[in-house]
């Protein structure tokens, strides 16, 4: 064979295997890029698990915080109700204490005008047949007698017409209400719907 030939066979050899190995390579670069993708279409699939988690978690976390923000409103509120229900029988006890004392002291200024009374029938048992005006309580104890009884009065009126109303709110199919008075029977309605509204949240809590 001649010389050329013997070359140019051993050259196609040598093209033939740098073919092969760049085949392989070829071959092997197609699988890491097909591993790569898998293992990128894997990693996208688990971040998109991972973000509908966090949003998920997210709502839940919004939601137990609002739970518990209404919650602490609700400890609060209470918390509210129960001091300012304390402080109101702190001060009917001393308001009590007080009436018990006012009572003590009518007695004592009904004892003291019989008494000034008495002075009087002695003074014309002993020979003055004179007229004699007794004077008239203090101004102040007046004013403030006056004050008290207008107060006494509001209270009294105050509380009938609540009785009233929660009686005419309680009345079968609220029938009484149209009897009260027009300044009460709106109110009225209220707390019929008000007494309503209970009922029913008391039969679904059961």
């Amino acid at each position: 064979m001649p010389p050329d030939a013997t070359q140019l066979i051993a050259d196609l050899a040598a093209l033939e295997e740098e073919l092969a190995r760049a085949q392989s390579r070829l071959h092997s670069g197609q699988q890491e890029i097909e591993e790569l993708e898998k293992r990128k279409a894997e990693t996208e699939g688990t971040v998109v698990l991972a973000r509908r988690a966090i949003s998920d978690l997210e709502r839940r976390l919004a939601e137990q915080r609002e739970v518990l923000a209404r919650q602490q409103r609700l400890e609060e509120a209470r918390d509210r109700l129960a001091q300012a229900v304390a402080d109101r029988d702190a001060a009917a006890t001393r308001l009590a204490a007080t009436a018990e004392t006012l009572l003590v002291q009518l007695d004592e200024l009904s004892s003291m005008g019989e008494a000034m009374t008495t002075a009087r029938q002695a003074v014309h048992a002993a020979g003055d047949r004179r007229t004699i005006e007794l004077p008239r309580e203090p101004a102040e104890l007046r004013e403030a007698w006056g004050r008290l009884i207008e107060r006494i009065r509001a209270d009294l009126g105050n509380q009938l017409e609540q009785e009233l109303l929660e009686a005419a709110a309680r009345s079968p199919f609220g029938n009484a209400i149209r009897d009260l008075p027009a300044h009460l029977r709106a109110a009225a309605r209220e707390r019929r719907a008000a007494l309503h509204h209970q009922a029913v949240s008391q039969a679904d809590a059961d």
